[in-house]
């Protein structure tokens, strides 16, 4: 897998399904905040519409690549 690192502490790597449930918390916290650039924000709903986004951007990235 393709890993990028930028430092100690961060580093640059492709989403997997796995990352979906953080993916949404993370979306969900700071949602009333998010919602003001990305119109996406109301219609994540749950840690399986994430998981549907990760997959097909896996799937258009394949496709690409």
């Amino acid at each position: 897998m393709f890993t990028y690192i930028l430092d100690e502490d961060t580093e640059l790597r492709p989403l997997e399904p796995a990352h979906a449930r953080h993916i949404y918390q993370l979306i969900d916290q700071s949602r009333s905040y998010l919602r003001q650039w990305l119109s996406w924000v109301d219609a994540t709903t749950s840690v399986q519409a994430s998981e549907d986004y990760v997959r097909a951007a896996l799937t258009q990235s394949n496709r690409l690549g």
